[in-house]
């Protein structure tokens, strides 16, 4: 038990009563630097030297093995999608211009695995008993050439992506949260907000990452954004992370083993993927079409012969959507007394009672058609919204992907030409 703490000379004496100890003398500036690195704690750490530890650490853990748990929910949908998955990689340098990964997933229907050796990939799937084996193929990380890539903890796997968050053009405001545990470690808490949010009309909208104390390994990541009266959120967590842990014949695809009743597919990659069609040129005729509304009625192109007719595919939580419908609604209303439609297509929500709520929630008014997933091909759409302006003798004369500034003015200017 200490009893006495005092200054004499140049030591600090501390009298302890014990049955061995009674006077204990240390130096002045010794125990000082003792005391301050006791009471010194990862917590006196800013978030911007929390962050810059954690990339070197990722950017160290070249290789390595972990389990992640994935929590989505998207835009309009009121389920959560679960993904679970074992994880092992190897890069040879940060900017993941050659890695190999497997990865074993499960998700709330069925399983997937697949191994990548730097140069072909096998998709072994319950789904569909299929096992396709990509020769040739070459995984690019950074525009995520195949559909699992978000089976990976991103930030683990590609340095870039914790890099990013330290670059000032891209984020706003990093915030030090309190401390709290994940998977029984205590963990940094660091919350960011992208400068992007304001201008894509996105409220309270947040990337927050933990990153574990012992060693800077980020191992959490939540992700949430709102934008009307509805929300988008991810919860990623990885677990029994293991440095290393990987060996020649851990990415050895010639003896992966799959149940023999699956079909096997040699599939040569540099055809693997075709190259996407462009939109129906100006001047092409507008394929004909037939479609149910919501509303139980039947809508065709062929009724509005004579008519200018613009067509705006989409689909329930497609995101940039939402921006067009208050420009859709507004031309509706404009021009609903002059020879020009506005048709609303639908290509993949199949329940009319929902697409109604939606519509109805949000005040659309313009006419809508549904099941248009074969007519989006026909029109070479891939991306939503997509809209073409069709004169009254069916030729198609304008088209554009996506929403932006402008496109209200762009679409007035091609109807009033069209008059």
């Amino acid at each position: 038990m200490v009893r006495k703490i005092f200054l004499k000379r140049n030591y600090l004496v501390i009298e302890i009563i014990s049955t061995n100890i009674m006077i204990k003398k240390i130096p002045t500036v010794i125990f000082f630097f003792l005391l301050s690195t006791s009471f010194y704690s990862p917590v006196e750490k800013s978030a911007k030297k929390i962050l810059e530890a954690s990339v070197k650490t990722v950017t160290n853990a070249s290789s390595g093995s972990y389990v992640i748990n994935q929590k989505f929910k998207y835009f309009f949908k009121t389920d959560t999608t679960n993904h679970s998955a074992k994880v092992l990689y190897e890069r040879t340098n940060s900017a993941l211009e050659k890695w190999s990964f497997k990865f074993n997933e499960q998700n709330d229907s069925f399983k997937n695995y697949a191994v990548y050796d730097g140069k072909n990939l096998l998709i072994v799937s319950s789904y569909d008993s299929t096992a396709k084996y990509y020769n040739g193929a070459k995984y690019d990380f950074s525009t995520a050439n195949w559909s699992f890539e978000n089976l990976f903890f991103n930030t683990l796997m590609d340095p870039k992506k914790l890099q990013g968050l330290l670059e000032p053009d891209k984020i706003d405001s990093i915030t030090r949260f309190p401390d709290e545990e994940v998977n029984n470690e205590l963990c940094f808490v660091l919350q960011f907000h992208d400068k992007d949010y304001p201008q894509q009309q996105m409220k309270n909208g947040f990337l927050k990452y933990f990153i574990r104390q012992k060693d800077f390994l980020p191992v959490k990541r939540i992700y949430r954004v709102e934008y009307q009266d509805q929300f988008q959120w991810s919860d990623e967590t990885i677990s029994d992370f293991r440095l290393g842990n990987v060996t020649p014949s851990t990415f050895d695809i010639e003896h992966a083993i799959f149940p023999s009743y699956y079909q096997a597919r040699n599939i040569d990659s540099t055809t693997a993927k075709k190259k996407r069609e462009p939109l129906l040129a100006a001047g092409a005729m507008a394929p004909e079409w037939k479609l149910p509304s919501p509303w139980g009625d039947s809508i065709s192109l062929t009724q509005f012969k004579g008519k200018t007719v613009i067509l705006d595919f989409w689909y329930i939580g497609c995101f940039p959507c939402l921006k067009t419908y208050p420009v859709m609604d507004s031309l509706y209303k404009k021009y609903e007394n002059q020879n020009i439609v506005i048709l609303g297509m639908d290509a993949y929500d199949t329940s009319a009672a929902k697409i109604k709520e939606f519509l109805s929630k949000r005040n659309i008014r313009y006419p809508q058609t549904m099941n248009a997933k074969i007519v989006a091909s026909q029109y070479h759409v891939h991306g939503y919204p997509t809209m073409y302006v069709i004169d009254g003798k069916g030729i198609i004369r304008h088209s554009n992907a996506g929403y932006y500034e402008g496109l209200r003015a762009e679409l007035d200017s091609v109807i009033n030409a069209l008059k």
